[in-house]
């Protein structure tokens, strides 16, 4: 039979506790808080004191109300009597739509499940990098781009129609001015307009607007086509400029070529300059020489070298080619390569 005397040893009973460490701690916490039990889970949580609204008031429950907000952490755990209005105290307000108000305290503990479900706030959409002007910036699709111009355009358009007639220029008047920049008056423009000719308003053609030899050539055009106004529409074989022409020409493989001259006698090249505005350059100053030198290749009768512009040279070239022979030298490679060319050919046809 029990006595009532303790069986601990006199050592033990005089041991002061063992003191647990940091970590053991923190296990005996997570314990108490997610296995429960234990003298302070067994005591009785004190119920929190709710307000109580004057006798008489009536609490209006609109149907059309939004989700109410999502209560705090003293407002998650309620009592058993706030939650239920029928056991509530005399001095509670009365209800007015019992039905509502328990359909929105349903929804309520619906959120406050989802909410805990999640753990965390949904994750916000990540802004999309935009330009400066506003369009997207990155890589999009053409639709988007398409999208985006045609969306811009209208912001643009519709900022253009808001704008006022003043900022925009709409319905203004058109402005005239003078050749000196003077504002002046539409029928003072126009008669000023009209009492110049064509040729004075783009004014004078300078004299060296084109090299001399283009305007030799373009005085010499001029003559031809005078000469051919007063000549027959039908050429026949007497024609002498036809035949002039035709003797003059230089046929290439024509054995008995250097030995006959030029027909028709010796003629000097046309002048640098025409006469009729020779005198207009020397007014100004030019001292140009029209005769042929006596060391010219033209008297020489010297062939000029070839060379890529087919451009002749001067009446004051002695005929002496002081050049490095780069134009000999090309024409020799571009006359190679075509004779491999035909060679290459030739061979293929023959092959065949």
């Amino acid at each position: 039979m029990f006595s009532g005397m303790s069986s601990l040893r006199k050592e033990e009973k005089d041991a002061k506790p063992v003191e647990l460490s940091e970590q053991q701690k923190k296990m005996q916490d997570y314990l108490k808080k997610y296995t429960g039990g234990g003298a302070e889970d067994a005591k009785k949580k004190k119920k929190r004191k709710r307000k109580v609204a004057p006798p008489g008031t009536i609490s209006i429950v609109d149907e059309d109300a939004a989700l109410p907000k999502a209560p705090s952490r003293a407002d998650a755990e309620p009592d058993d009597a706030e939650l239920d209005p029928l056991n509530a105290g005399e001095d509670a307000p009365a209800i007015a739509n019992l039905d509502e108000f328990k359909f929105q305290m349903r929804r309520q503990e619906q959120a406050q499940k989802s909410m805990a479900a999640a753990g965390s706030p949904p994750a916000q959409k990540r802004d999309i990098n935009k330009m400066s002007d506003g369009s997207k910036a990155g890589m999009i699709k053409g639709q988007e781009l398409k999208h985006e111009l045609q969306k811009k355009a209208d912001m643009e358009r519709r900022r253009f129609e808001a704008l006022g007639e003043e900022q925009t220029g709409r319905a203004a008047e058109t402005v005239y001015r003078d050749k000196h920049g003077r504002k002046v008056d539409k029928s003072h423009f126009e008669a000023e307009r009209k009492g110049l000719s064509r040729d004075e308003r783009r004014g004078e053609r300078p004299e060296w607007a084109q090299g001399l030899a283009q305007q030799a050539q373009v005085a010499a055009r001029r003559e031809d086509a005078g000469r051919e106004l007063s000549k027959q529409f039908i050429v026949t074989k007497e024609d002498r400029d036809l035949n002039d022409t035709q003797r003059r020409r230089t046929r290439w493989g024509d054995p008995m070529a250097h030995l006959v001259g030029r027909r028709g006698g010796e003629e000097d090249p046309a002048p640098v300059i025409a006469q009729d505005a020779l005198g207009f350059f020397q007014s100004k100053g030019f001292r140009i020489p029209q005769e042929v030198p006596p060391h010219s290749w033209i008297k020489r009768k010297a062939v000029p070298p070839l060379n890529r512009y087919g451009i002749r040279p001067g009446r004051h070239w002695d005929g002496v080619d002081r050049s490095n022979g780069f134009e000999a030298k090309m024409f020799d490679m571009l006359a190679q390569r075509q004779h491999k060319q035909e060679q290459s050919y030739r061979d293929l046809v023959d092959d065949i």
